[in-house]
């Protein structure tokens, strides 16, 4: 048996399986009609992240809420909140929950905007363990 890390985006690359791409700005929480990424029987999620800001005067951090989808109530519900502010990996448990989505709730930046010096990338994946594989690369 091996563990291995399953994205939960379907994609060629890892441009296109990323679930948050390029943020500039704060997102919205999920509603009923939102994408649900399935876990697929996973008990733990990874989330990684790649921030980019050109300000070296000023960092940035982007706090993002993990929601977790219920099919008990059929609706949304919090799950942990992390703030980010480098290229980070971050593991949490999520045993019994299929479907997860995320929101940047907030963006804590001391310089301009004007042009916005930084962004968010992430990716996220279901760790399994499992006879065979496909890895994020």
């Amino acid at each position: 048996m091996r563990t291995a890390t399953l994205s939960l985006k379907d994609g060629s690359s890892p441009a296109t399986r990323k679930v948050i791409d390029n943020a500039i700005a704060v997102t919205v929480a999920p509603s009923q009609n939102s994408e649900k990424l399935a876990l697929a029987g996973a008990s733990t999620l990874r989330l990684l992240f790649d921030v980019t800001n050109t300000d070296t005067l000023n960092g940035v951090t982007f706090y993002i809420q993990v929601w977790l989808f219920s099919g008990i109530s059929n609706t949304w519900h919090r799950g942990e909140r992390v703030g980010i502010s480098g290229n980070d990996t971050i593991d949490m448990a999520v045993h019994g929950v299929p479907f997860v989505q995320f929101e940047i709730d907030l963006i804590h930046y001391g310089g301009t905007t004007s042009p916005v010096p930084y962004s968010l990338d992430m990716w996220a994946g279901a760790v399994v363990t499992t006879g065979a594989y496909r890895a994020i690369v």
